[in-house]
């Protein structure tokens, strides 16, 4: 494994070599063992062990710490996911049973033998488990008799008594039509209801404690391969990963796009046997096979293509059968091959999910959502709150802060495990009544005046200090319902939660923070119709296409450019000077990326496309400054005269300065002579030409090479002249695709497209979209909506037929 930069004294692996071959292994997650494992054992018969192993990091030694004997091997081993410590110190395994154990050193307790079969003392045999790590409580089997079972577990807190750590079935149900290999609980929904299961029958499954008439099936193997193993992504809970049976790739599933990969991992070379998402990033996955390798890979260009994996490491001795990620060491991975345990520094680069300066990241503090770029002294409002966010460079997305006062009204933040309820730790030791009818709503019922509760605020308290206070001095809280207690609660800490998450830029959450802001700016344009805009675009990462948009922000063009791959291209057409690429930023493609995407003038290219002379070289800027008016924009955005400033490249004649091209905004009718001042021998060397030029001729070269694969046009202007204009350049059978905030214009456009006798398909749809409220027994629609997601204009582009041979 490449590993870089690591401290003099600490080794970039460690091995531990066991008496037996091993299989199962799990690494632990509280912070005070921070290198302890469980291995089980993989022996043929009855008698198997499992051993607890620790690294001593002052002699880089591993050593045994328990030992104990286990029926049959193990096919699975965890930890119990408790990284405060709060829960007994509990291991689980399972095999013929689920069996819950007391660590101890040297001694390891059987705690509990769960078995779901009430007329026997035997079960089906178990293929795995999974430990919920919102709810400790929670364990999901799963097993070969087409069940996953739901256990609840209730710990105890005393230590010394035998049985203390009890279990019993919460529900069992058939999830599928064959056995069930794997189950894993999603962070999804509140991370405590939702989980998935994958079995022989080749399906992938969904299920909702709260709703368990149904599943979702979000994918099925075409040849009905078993998937044997599951993973759910650690920081985004739409990302799973799953292996089929002898398959030497894995396959990652987004649940907003069912029954479709949206990546293939397949550079092993035999078939894979672990897979482990990043406890710390939402873009890193390591799998492991029988080839020997252990392989990293960076996912963050899904669902363009993933050819190869950013790290690989080769266990020359065996193959890899399990591999774990550190939960709370995530520079280190573990991996186990016959009877040897080795743990791998791998200190990858990881800065694309890692907070940069220059980087826009989204601030979300519950639901509110707000997007801030990132400068090295960088502060950004909450409300009246002042954030202070230098502490916050360098660490990945997803991270979880505390608010700590520094003065009034000025917080900086403190890197913490996750947010914790105000609502759920005041109200644990309430009282509550049993009907608010006794309560008078006077405004007197708090003891404290206004200015004592902001005095509390600006003295620096926390919110649960705050809110505490505020129960206290309260005549009426202790006489309310516990729903009505809650609800309070609820409302009191949406003002005084001091939790904020710093979330990577989406599509989704740009459309949504920007339609939050001023959806007239975006033209009304949802994330819904975002979504349906490309899918009748039918954009693939291969193609090239033309996007003309004006007035919303380039949303439509990011969602375009998001879906591109090496060898596709966007043209981004725009009526002024300069396009709108507010959205395009925000999503912080790389370079590379970027490069994709052409964004030029609708008159310039026109012209340069249909002009019979070419323009001269040596006056790059004179048809800008002397052009005549847009005719096809009769506003001021749509005036290409004399443009104020536009960015032009001052380029040394230096070869060894041409990588430090210094973009400044300079005047054009002032370029020529700012040069010839700069290099005296400027008229020995060919000018520069302005980079709107540069970009004008490379999208008239792409279009007189080919046509392109879709059309799509959102503009606040009328669309007839403009897609009359921009048609030609349309491969036939391609989509063609007009978005208006208003039916008129499009009705218009229908009805002249409709008399060309080139254009079928014809559809104008309006989108429309309600969200709902899910809770138990409180589900209903959402009182406020927008009106209108605004109209669309399908149509696919055919070949003219030729009237003269009838």
């Amino acid at each position: 494994m490449a590993v870089h930069g690591v401290p003099s004294k600490r080794k970039e692996i460690y091995k531990y070599e066991a008496p037996w071959p091993l299989y199962s292994m799990n690494w632990s997650v509280r912070p005070d063992k921070r290198f302890r494992l469980a291995l089980g054992s993989f022996v043929e018969e009855y008698n198997n062990k499992v051993q607890v192993v620790s690294l001593d990091e002052d002699t880089s030694e591993f050593s045994a710490k328990s030992t104990f004997d286990h029926p049959y091997p193990t096919t699975k081993i965890m930890w119990i996911p408790d990284s405060k410590g709060v829960f007994p110190d509990l291991l689980a395994t399972s095999g013929d049973y689920l069996r819950v154990w007391r660590a101890g050193e040297p001694d390891t307790r059987l705690e509990c033998v769960l078995n779901n079969n009430k007329n026997s003392d035997f079960c089906a045999p178990l293929t795995s488990f999974d430990w919920n790590e919102v709810d400790p409580n929670l364990i999901g089997t799963s097993s070969i008799d087409t069940t996953c079972t739901i256990w609840g577990l209730e710990t105890g807190q005393v230590l010394g008594r035998v049985n203390l750590v009890t279990g019993h079935v919460k529900t069992q149900l058939i999830a599928h039509d064959k056995e069930v290999y794997d189950i894993a609980f999603s962070r999804a929904g509140g991370g405590r209801d939702m989980f998935a299961s994958v079995g022989a029958d080749g399906s992938v499954r969904m299920f909702d404690l709260r709703h368990l008439e149904h599943s979702t099936i979000i994918y099925e193997d075409p040849q009905h391969t078993p998937l044997l193993r599951l993973a759910w992504n650690k920081q985004d809970p739409n990302y799973l990963a799953t292996v089929a049976m002898d398959a030497c790739e894995v396959i990652i599933l987004d649940v907003r796009v069912p029954c479709t990969p949206v990546a293939r991992l397949n550079n092993h070379r035999a078939c894979v046997n672990g897979i482990a998402w990043a406890p710390h990033s939402s873009c890193h996955i390591c799998t492991a096979g029988d080839d020997h390798q252990a392989l990293i890979w960076d996912i963050q260009q899904m669902p363009r293509a993933i050819e190869d994996p950013i790290l690989a490491y080769t266990a020359a001795e065996g193959e890899i059968n399990q591999i774990q990620w550190g939960a709370t060491q995530p520079d280190w991975i573990a991996i186990c091959y016959y009877k040897a345990l080795e743990i791998l520094l791998v200190l990858c680069s990881m800065s694309s999910c890692n907070v940069r300066v220059g980087d826009y990241v989204v601030i979300q503090r519950q639901c509110y959502t707000k997007l801030h770029k990132v400068t090295q002294k960088s502060m950004a409002s909450l409300g009246k709150d002042q954030l202070e966010l230098d502490t916050i460079i360098g660490k990945p997305f997803w991270t979880t802060y505390k608010m700590e006062g520094k003065g009034k009204r000025l917080f900086k933040l403190v890197e913490c495990d996750g947010a914790e309820s105000l609502a759920e730790q005041l109200i644990k030791d309430v009282t509550s009544g049993t009907d608010n009818r006794n309560i008078l709503d006077d405004n007197a019922s708090q003891s404290l005046s206004k200015d004592e509760i902001v005095g509390l605020r600006d003295s620096g308290l926390s919110g649960q200090e705050i809110v505490g206070q505020l129960i206290e001095n309260s005549k009426t809280f202790h006489d309310k319902t516990e729903y009505a207690q809650k609800k309070y609660l609820l409302k009191k800490e949406k003002k005084y939660f001091e939790y904020l998450t710093i979330r990577k830029p989406t599509l989704r959450l740009v459309s949504q923070i920007m339609f939050r802001q001023d959806p007239a700016k975006i033209m009304w344009l949802r994330m819904d119709t975002i979504s349906q805009i490309t899918t009748a675009a039918g954009i693939h990462t291969q193609g090239t296409y033309i996007v003309y948009e004006s007035g919303c922000q380039g949303l439509s063009v990011a969602s375009m450019l998001n879906y591109l791959g090496e060898d596709g291209n966007l043209i981004h057409i725009h009526p002024g000077n300069i396009p709108q690429k507010q959205a395009v930023l925000a999503m912080n493609f790389d370079p590379q990326h970027i490069s994709k995407l052409i964004s030029v003038n609708v008159y310039s290219l026109l012209r340069m496309l249909f002009q019979e002379n070419k323009v001269e070289d040596d006056e790059p800027a004179k048809d800008v400054i002397e052009g005549e008016r847009d005719p096809m924009n009769d506003g001021e955005e749509g005036n290409i005269n004399n443009p104020p400033c536009i960015e032009y490249p001052l380029v040394t004649t230096n070869s060894s300065s041409l990588n430090k091209t210094c973009h400044s905004p300079i005047n054009v009718a002032e370029s020529n002579s700012n040069k010839r001042k700069q290099n005296p021998s400027c008229e020995e060397n060919i000018a520069k030409k302005p980079r709107w030029e540069q970009e004008t001729e490379k999208a008239a070269r792409l279009l007189r090479n080919r046509k392109v694969d879709g059309l799509v046009i959102v503009a606040r202007e009328y669309p007839a002249s403009i897609v009359t204009a921009l048609l030609p350049f349309l491969a036939v059978s391609r989509p063609i695709v007009v978005y208006s905030s208003v039916r008129e214009p499009l009705l218009d456009l229908y009805l002249t497209l409709k008399s060309r006798g080139d254009v079928v398909g014809l559809r104008l749809t309006e989108t429309w979209l309600r969200s709902h409220q899910v809770l138990p027994d409180r589900s209903h629609p959402d009182i406020l909506m927008s009106g209108s997601g605004g109209y669309m204009l399908t149509g696919t582009l055919v070949q003219r037929r030729d009237t003269s041979i009838i």
